[in-house]
């Protein structure tokens, strides 16, 4: 992945953090999709993209996205 994109997902990630409060969760699950492929041993991606995905009553994508951070982080 060339550099430009890599700034490019992280102005979205910016954007990201900001959805939640807009109650955007699908554009929040979609950003940090984003962030998960470019950094898949992120712990904090997964377990935002698993908040995001509680609020969208995704509780299986939850739960699997949780564990995934819960797997990282130790």
């Amino acid at each position: 992945m060339r550099v430009e994109h890599r700034i490019y997902v992280c102005a979205d990630l910016r954007v990201g953090s900001i959805c939640p409060a807009d109650h955007s969760f699908s554009d929040a699950v979609r950003l940090y999709s984003l962030a998960i492929e470019l950094n898949p041993l992120d712990a904090t991606y997964w377990c935002n993209r698993a908040a995001a995905r509680t609020k969208l009553e995704e509780y299986g994508f939850a739960l699997a996205d949780a564990g995934q951070s819960l797997d990282l982080s130790n």
